[in-house]
């Protein structure tokens, strides 16, 4: 794809990604989340020390009487609460009463204000109206005491001034400070100064017991005690409901202090939204993945943090919507870049597909410069695997069915090779060369193509016992230095492997016939693979063609009988009668080849015997 044609995907992406958050943004799609967010940005402040709370607690309760309490124990509260500025009563005096009396003479000559108003809201054409459920009992100060808890059931903001009415809070400060308080908000989010309790807070017994000066303090009056029900979830909470009174005491501190916490302009948040999109798809177009996933993960933590840092100055940040901008913009971004690439690598296939393989394409397309396609020598491990019995088989069936079926069983053997991260070199009818860590490093090369073996092997059963087919395997694996490298000529080439240790396990696959098994490796994969494999020592061995003697093992896929050890080491030793007698109990295919082998040789009495078989054939 051409860069401006890649340029206009990534810019619809961005485009597309901010459109679609900045409609649920507008639409308030996620407010709990974001709610619940700013919830954990509350951190501990100090109370207002001209706040007091007398609470109607378990203790007072206990002490005073089952709730509510008659009128002239107010009285006698009221009484002995002394210079206090204002008295407001977040209780409800709901019918008239023979102590009314009582409380109104104790009420002359002092601020009083009642909770005599309690509105209930109703939805009528986007409008709040006010109903009053409640009786105003005494000729004095008067607001309503909702409280108002969003969908989650949590407190966080309080409504002023509604219908000219004043809010609880509101009346207290118009008392306090003799001028009306500047509604202009409508509504305000509660600074809460922390968790419940945090405001100085006196039993009601207490001062009923004991007068108390106040010094011109604001008393507030409410429930705390459990049972009464006049509690709510707040942002500071903690999993502890906080009271009532409590909450008005907070909206109460955030008003008189103008400790006010303000959302910042919608614009703004929209402006942000696509701020973080185009940097989030600068970092994915200009960085690997993971660094460009860092750059992400950076942006979404430096964001959360300037979030904290400006509430603490009493501004709110919208943060679901950024962070989920940079997350779709990272992941739509990617999604391109991949569609674009894949669309790139296609075109390398088309040209390389032919003659390399899929892992080299990979490579290329990369950019890794981990591959000398002009040849580099390094530790491979090769796998040759033989399919055997197809010319029984072809005599049953026509040519095009014998096409099929090899095809099949090569095919189950190549997708295991691609499993255990190996590399396909080449098919030779109907034998497969495997080579693994090359072109790209793995670990433990020796082991996997180990691990490819035996399940090559399980497979052919599997497919044996499904087709009711007598096929067999033989597989040869050996490591060390070989040369690897695009081979072949200006017409055609192909990535494979040359040198004597390729040659070698050419040569021990052979061998898998003379010992009639399924797998040898030799002594080189056997050092590496020895931990996690059962292997058996098969043979010290010199194949056709060369002078040194190989170790070789037999690769198996369950235990062997362990008399075999002392046989094979009786055979090395020259003991050639004990070993034909112990390779005689074995009676496995293999035991039978040396019993016939020491026969043989107990009639030849070689002279400077080594342990060491000839191969004179391949």
């Amino acid at each position: 794809m051409k860069l401006k044609g890649r340029f206009f995907s990534v810019f619809s992406a961005v485009i597309i990604v901010s459109a679609f958050l900045s409609a649920l943004f507008l639409l308030n799609v996620f407010s709990e989340w974001q709610n619940k967010f700013v919830d954990n940005l509350y951190s501990q402040k100090k109370p207002l020390n001209n706040i007091i709370i007398i609470a109607i607690d378990d203790k007072s309760i206990q002490g005073i009487g089952r709730w509510p309490w008659n009128r002239s124990v107010w009285a006698r509260i009221v009484d002995n609460i002394e210079n206090a500025s204002i008295i407001a009563f977040d209780v409800g005096f709901f019918e008239p009463s023979d102590s009314d009396d009582a409380l109104a003479r104790s009420f002359y000559g002092k601020n009083i204000i009642l909770a005599s108003k309690y509105i209930t809201f109703e939805t009528k054409n986007n409008s709040l109206i006010g109903k009053d459920i409640m009786l105003p009992v005494f000729n004095t100060s008067y607001a309503y005491i909702n409280v108002l808890a969003d969908k989650d059931g949590v407190v966080r903001s309080s409504y002023l001034g509604i219908n000219n009415q004043p809010s609880f809070a509101e009346m207290i400060f118009q008392k306090y400070f003799n001028k009306k308080y500047d509604d202009r908000k409508g509504k305000v989010l509660i600074n809460f100064v922390g968790r419940p309790g945090s405001f100085e807070t006196i039993p009601a017994i207490d001062i009923l017991n004991q007068k108390r000066d106040f010094n011109g303090k604001i008393v507030l009056i409410g429930a705390t005690a459990s049972d009464l029900h006049d509690s709510y979830f707040v942002p500071t909470s903690k999993g502890e409901e906080m009271s009532g009174v409590e909450i008005h005491a907070n909206i109460l501190r955030t008003i008189i202090t103008k400790d006010y916490l303000d959302e910042i302009n919608p614009t703004l948040t929209l402006m942000i939204i696509l701020l973080v999109s185009i940097l989030t798809s600068l970092f994915v177009i200009n960085f690997r993945p993971l660094l460009a996933a860092f750059f992400s993960l950076l942006l979404i933590v430096l964001y959360i943090f300037v979030s904290i840092l400006v509430f603490s100055g009493g501004v709110i940040m919208n943060l679901v919507y950024p962070v989920l901008s940079i997350i779709f913009s990272h992941a739509a971004v990617s999604g391109v870049l991949y569609i674009t690439e894949e669309r790139k690598k296609k075109e390398v296939l088309e040209v390389f597909g032919k003659y390399v393989s899929k892992n080299v394409v990979d490579e290329i397309f990369r950019g890794d410069e981990v591959i000398d396609l002009k040849g580099v020598e390094k530790d491979i491990t090769v796998l040759f695997a033989d399919i055997r019995g197809f010319t029984t088989i072809s005599e049953k069936l026509n040519a095009h069915d014998v096409v099929r079926l090899l095809n099949k069983y090569l095919g189950k053997l190549t997708d295991i090779v691609f499993k255990h991260e190996g590399t396909l070199d080449k098919y030779m009818g109907d034998a497969l060369m495997a080579i693994f860590n090359a072109p790209k490093d793995i670990k433990n090369h020796e082991l996997k193509a180990c691990m490819a073996a035996l399940e090559m092997q399980k497979e052919i059963e599997i497919m044996n016992k499904s087709a009711g087919n007598k096929v067999f395997i033989g597989i040869g694996i050996n490591s060390g230095k070989a040369v690897v490298g695009n081979i072949g000529s200006d017409v055609r080439k192909e990535y494979t492997a040359i040198g004597d240790n390729v040659n070698l396990a050419s040569r021990i696959e052979g061998l898998t016939r003379q010992y009639n098994v399924s797998i040898i490796i030799s002594e080189s994969v056997y050092e590496k693979v020895k931990d996690f494999v059962i292997a058996r020592d098969l043979d010290l061995v010199k194949v056709k063609g060369k002078t040194r003697t190989v170790r070789i093992y037999e690769l198996r896929s369950s235990e062997y009988d362990k008399r075999w050890d002392q046989a094979i080491s009786y055979y090395r030793q020259g003991r050639f009668s004990e070993a034909k007698r112990l390779f005689d109990m074995i009676k496995d295919e293999t035991s039978k080849v040396f019993s016939e082998r020491c026969a043989t040789l107990i009639r030849e009495k070689p002279k400077n015997w080594d342990g060491v078989y000839e191969f004179k054939t391949k």
